[in-house]
Protein backbone atom coordinates (compact mmCIF):
# COMPACT_ATOMS: atom_id res chain seq x y z
CA UNK A 1 0.00 0.00 0.00
CA UNK A 2 1.71 3.54 -1.11
CA UNK A 3 1.69 6.24 1.75
CA UNK A 4 -1.37 8.27 1.39
CA UNK A 5 -1.32 11.97 -0.61
CA UNK A 6 1.30 10.42 -3.13
CA UNK A 7 0.60 11.50 -6.80
CA UNK A 8 0.07 8.45 -9.67
CA UNK A 9 3.69 8.51 -10.55
CA UNK A 10 4.77 8.36 -7.06
CA UNK A 11 2.48 5.59 -6.18
CA UNK A 12 3.71 3.42 -9.01
CA UNK A 13 7.61 4.65 -8.12
CA UNK A 14 6.53 3.09 -4.19
CA UNK A 15 4.79 0.09 -5.86
CA UNK A 16 7.82 -1.09 -8.20
CA UNK A 17 10.22 -0.44 -5.48
CA UNK A 18 7.78 -2.24 -3.39
CA UNK A 19 7.90 -5.40 -5.64
CA UNK A 20 11.81 -5.25 -5.84
CA UNK A 21 12.17 -5.71 -1.76
CA UNK A 22 9.95 -8.35 -1.90
CA UNK A 23 11.84 -10.15 -4.81
CA UNK A 24 15.26 -9.08 -3.05
CA UNK A 25 13.77 -10.87 0.28
CA UNK A 26 12.47 -13.97 -0.98
CA UNK A 27 16.15 -14.20 -2.93
CA UNK A 28 17.69 -14.69 0.24
CA UNK A 29 14.94 -15.98 2.91
CA UNK A 30 12.85 -19.14 3.19
CA UNK A 31 9.02 -18.33 3.17
CA UNK A 32 9.01 -19.71 6.58
CA UNK A 33 11.16 -17.00 7.46
CA UNK A 34 8.96 -14.27 5.78
CA UNK A 35 6.09 -15.47 6.99
CA UNK A 36 6.83 -14.49 10.27
CA UNK A 37 6.69 -11.20 9.34
CA UNK A 38 3.42 -9.27 9.30
CA UNK A 39 4.55 -6.37 7.36
CA UNK A 40 7.55 -5.08 5.16
CA UNK A 41 7.56 -1.38 5.53
CA UNK A 42 9.30 0.53 2.34
CA UNK A 43 10.31 4.02 3.96
CA UNK A 44 11.66 6.64 1.73
CA UNK A 45 14.79 8.51 2.34
CA UNK A 46 14.84 11.22 4.81
CA UNK A 47 14.99 14.72 3.62
CA UNK A 48 16.90 18.24 4.59
CA UNK A 49 13.34 19.14 6.18
CA UNK A 50 12.74 15.78 8.17
CA UNK A 51 16.43 16.04 9.40
CA UNK A 52 15.77 19.59 10.79
CA UNK A 53 12.70 18.15 12.56
CA UNK A 54 14.20 15.11 14.21
CA UNK A 55 17.01 17.52 14.79
CA UNK A 56 14.54 20.04 16.92
CA UNK A 57 13.26 17.23 18.48
CA UNK A 58 16.26 16.28 20.32
CA UNK A 59 16.95 19.61 21.11
CA UNK A 60 13.40 19.97 23.35
CA UNK A 61 14.28 17.04 25.45
CA UNK A 62 17.33 18.86 25.80
CA UNK A 63 15.63 21.95 26.81
CA UNK A 64 13.31 19.98 28.81
CA UNK A 65 16.28 19.06 30.85
CA UNK A 66 17.73 22.39 31.30
CA UNK A 67 14.42 23.92 32.24
CA UNK A 68 14.39 22.03 35.48
CA UNK A 69 17.15 23.50 36.27
CA UNK A 70 15.62 27.09 34.97
CA UNK A 71 18.29 27.69 32.36
CA UNK A 72 16.96 28.17 28.81
CA UNK A 73 18.15 26.81 25.75
CA UNK A 74 17.89 28.31 22.33
CA UNK A 75 19.28 27.17 19.21
CA UNK A 76 19.62 29.26 15.87
CA UNK A 77 18.13 28.08 12.21
CA UNK A 78 22.07 27.51 11.22
CA UNK A 79 22.98 25.61 13.97
CA UNK A 80 19.59 23.31 14.11
CA UNK A 81 20.60 23.02 9.92
CA UNK A 82 24.38 22.18 10.65
CA UNK A 83 23.62 19.38 13.27
CA UNK A 84 21.06 17.86 10.93
CA UNK A 85 23.33 17.88 8.23
CA UNK A 86 26.17 16.57 10.55
CA UNK A 87 24.04 13.95 11.78
CA UNK A 88 22.21 12.39 8.97
CA UNK A 89 23.74 8.93 7.25
CA UNK A 90 22.46 8.13 4.25
CA UNK A 91 22.44 4.02 5.68
CA UNK A 92 21.50 4.75 9.17
CA UNK A 93 19.40 7.52 8.58
CA UNK A 94 19.02 9.94 11.96
CA UNK A 95 20.49 7.59 14.27
CA UNK A 96 23.75 9.37 14.60
CA UNK A 97 22.33 12.98 15.50
CA UNK A 98 21.62 12.05 18.34
CA UNK A 99 25.47 11.11 19.54
CA UNK A 100 26.20 14.29 17.41
CA UNK A 101 23.90 16.46 19.81
CA UNK A 102 25.23 14.74 23.14
CA UNK A 103 28.96 15.18 21.45
CA UNK A 104 28.39 18.72 19.87
CA UNK A 105 25.83 20.45 22.54
CA UNK A 106 24.68 18.83 25.76
CA UNK A 107 28.42 17.62 26.62
CA UNK A 108 29.71 21.38 26.07
CA UNK A 109 26.75 22.57 28.56
CA UNK A 110 27.34 20.18 31.06
CA UNK A 111 30.89 20.91 31.39
CA UNK A 112 29.88 25.03 31.35
CA UNK A 113 27.21 24.27 33.77
CA UNK A 114 30.04 22.39 36.15
CA UNK A 115 32.48 25.45 35.48
CA UNK A 116 29.79 27.62 37.02
CA UNK A 117 29.81 29.79 33.78
CA UNK A 118 25.85 29.62 33.55
CA UNK A 119 23.27 29.17 36.25
CA UNK A 120 19.50 29.81 36.98
CA UNK A 121 17.91 32.24 35.33
CA UNK A 122 20.30 31.87 32.10
CA UNK A 123 19.54 31.48 28.65
CA UNK A 124 21.92 29.66 26.29
CA UNK A 125 22.03 30.61 22.74
CA UNK A 126 22.88 28.04 20.55
CA UNK A 127 24.53 29.68 17.22
CA UNK A 128 26.48 28.26 14.19
CA UNK A 129 29.16 30.26 12.00
CA UNK A 130 30.77 28.51 9.56
CA UNK A 131 33.08 31.82 8.52
CA UNK A 132 34.52 31.30 11.68
CA UNK A 133 37.07 28.54 11.48
CA UNK A 134 37.37 28.28 6.72
CA UNK A 135 40.75 25.79 7.58
CA UNK A 136 38.69 23.09 8.07
CA UNK A 137 35.57 21.66 8.36
CA UNK A 138 35.09 22.11 11.50
CA UNK A 139 31.92 23.42 13.44
CA UNK A 140 31.81 26.18 15.89
CA UNK A 141 28.78 26.61 18.25
CA UNK A 142 28.54 29.75 20.05
CA UNK A 143 27.14 29.69 23.61
CA UNK A 144 25.75 33.00 24.88
CA UNK A 145 24.18 33.57 28.34
CA UNK A 146 21.75 36.46 28.90
CA UNK A 147 23.82 39.55 28.31
CA UNK A 148 24.22 38.67 24.65
CA UNK A 149 27.92 38.52 25.20
CA UNK A 150 30.65 36.61 23.34
CA UNK A 151 33.68 37.00 25.14
CA UNK A 152 35.55 35.37 26.71
CA UNK A 153 35.46 32.43 24.26
CA UNK A 154 36.73 29.12 26.12
CA UNK A 155 37.34 26.10 23.92
CA UNK A 156 36.11 23.18 25.94
CA UNK A 157 36.43 19.21 24.65
CA UNK A 158 38.25 17.73 21.59
CA UNK A 159 35.49 16.55 19.69
CA UNK A 160 34.68 16.61 15.61
CA UNK A 161 33.39 19.99 16.23
CA UNK A 162 35.20 22.80 18.37
CA UNK A 163 32.63 24.11 20.82
CA UNK A 164 32.69 27.67 22.06
CA UNK A 165 31.36 28.30 25.33
CA UNK A 166 30.93 32.08 25.56
CA UNK A 167 30.42 33.85 28.68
Amino acid sequence: RAPEGQTDAEAKLYKELYQTVMEELTKHFKPEVLNRFDEVVVFEPLSAENMMLIANLGIESTKKMLKEQNIGLEISQNALKQLAKEGYDPAYGARPLRRLIQRSIENPIAIYLIQKAAGAGDTILVDFDPQKDIKSSRVIYYFYNDDGHRDPEVVLGDTESHVMLVA
